[in-house]
């Protein structure tokens, strides 16, 4: 695997206090249409009245008495917010929200209390509740804040795949720190393809011994990761890496991509969903290009990998295979310098 050498040149914000709930934007209206809550109190009267103002709200509403009722509810369809009395009769409040979270991470969870109890309030948002109210509540400040949490709750579910890949992709540079030879490097990030990101097809093409083309990348090391294509397959790809190289930018088609119709109805032609090529580019070389490909036949449940995410996997690959060259270079030195020393010894 020769590298090519380059040239040195190369918040949601927050309501106002006398903003009404109504009168937010209808962007945001939209993320709390259909907001599904549990409230858990044993003041039958109270749950009544607030049953009634969410139902008219349009609001999807369960309740229960204690925790033990909360518990059969919670085997239902998830709920996005939970409103927890910190008095229940078989348990507090801020108990029965550790144990709510822990089955759903992403609820939010608002303790009511009187003053009485209300350090023990500020204890539970200490340990993860999003927020405290005092009784009596007003509607229309429950429902700002409700419609404040449920925002950022939004953005948070948007952003866990985000955050679940850089977890991935910080897991793979540790990884790939113990490779040895820049076969084990590509092995490791193909596996990780593979494996963690689900992707049906991952190859690295790298420059040919002449330089003139580029060619899979093949060893005994990467040899299970490769995915046997067509010869139309293969032909089309060859063409999508020169490309890639050329400009040595993210090629990306996909359905939703801003590609050419021509574009699309190839790569629907040839079986593929999704095709998307990143160079791999090193500090002072261009290593290759990775490929990656989606095909129709298969039932993708994950969320999609963004091209950026894919960008920096393969920065962390070229950094990688830098060291793992550095080394090689560094243990020829070596070598040569323990062949010389007996013989500058003799004479």
């Amino acid at each position: 695997m020769e590298p090519i050498m380059l040239s040195a040149s190369f918040n949601a914000e927050r309501p106002a206090p006398n903003q009404a709930p109504s009168e937010k934007p209808a962007s945001q209206m939209r993320t709390v249409g259909t907001t599904n809550v549990l409230i858990v109190d044993p003041d039958a009267q109270a749950v009544s009245q607030w049953v009634q103002v969410f139902t008219e709200r349009g609001w999807r509403v369960e309740h229960a008495h204690s925790f033990m009722e909360a518990l059969r509810v919670l085997e239902g369809p998830p709920f996005d917010v939970v409103l927890i009395e910190m008095a229940l009769p078989d348990m507090l409040g801020t108990e029965a929200w550790m144990f709510i979270q822990k089955l759903n991470p992403l609820v939010t969870g608002i303790i009511t209390t009187s003053s009485a109890s209300l350090h023990r309030a500020i204890d539970a948002v200490g340990e993860g509740a999003s927020a405290y109210l005092l009784k009596p509540m007003e509607a229309r400040d429950l429902f700002g804040l409700i419609q404040e949490l449920l925002l950022k709750q939004h953005a948070q579910k948007q952003f866990r795949p985000l955050q679940q890949q850089l977890l991935g992709l910080f897991n793979l540079f540790s990884t790939l720190a113990d490779s040895n030879s820049p076969e084990q490097v590509l092995d490791k990030a193909l596996a990780h393809l593979r494996v963690v990101l689900r992707y049906d097809i991952a190859q690295v093409y790298v420059p040919s011994s002449d330089c003139t083309r580029f060619v899979r990348q093949t060893s005994d090391v990467v040899s299970p990761y490769f995915t046997e294509l067509s010869s139309d397959q293969s032909e089309y790809i060859d063409i999508l890496v020169k490309r890639t190289m050329e400009s040595l930018q993210p090629l990306v088609i996909t359905g939703l991509a801003p590609n050419t119709a021509k574009e699309k109805a190839k790569i629907g032609a040839l079986g593929f969903e999704s095709c998307i090529l990143v160079p791999i580019i090193g500090q002072k070389s261009v290593y290759g290009a990775l490929v990656v490909i989606n095909a129709f036949e298969v039932k993708h449940e994950e969320e999609p990998v963004r091209v950026e995410m894919l960008s920096a996997l393969c920065q962390v690959v070229a950094i990688a295979l830098d060291r793992a060259y550095l080394a090689q270079e560094l243990n020829l030195l070596g070598g040569n310098g323990r062949e010389r020393a007996p013989s500058s010894t003799r004479h």
